[in-house]
């Protein structure tokens, strides 16, 4: 192919905080006439989810439950 890839784990909360800060520095380069509507959509989804969580999760699953192995 020309071109070799790698892969690292990271833990979600630092993909997330690189997701958000590309959604806002896409919305706040977005050229005028409702291009940066769509990034702010994506922002606000993001932040609808986190205060929705609590009332979509199951009552046996903890907000907070420690990191997890999945290499086992």
């Amino acid at each position: 192919m020309g071109f070799f890839t790698r892969t690292m784990q990271i833990p979600a909360v630092w993909f997330l905080g690189i997701w958000i800060a590309m959604q806002m520095l896409s919305a706040s380069i977005a050229k005028g006439g409702g291009g940066g509507v769509a990034w702010h959509a994506h922002i606000g989804g993001f932040i609808a989810g986190l205060a929705l969580i609590g009332f979509f999760k199951r009552a046996e699953v903890p907000f907070f439950g420690g990191p997890r192995r999945y290499w086992d």
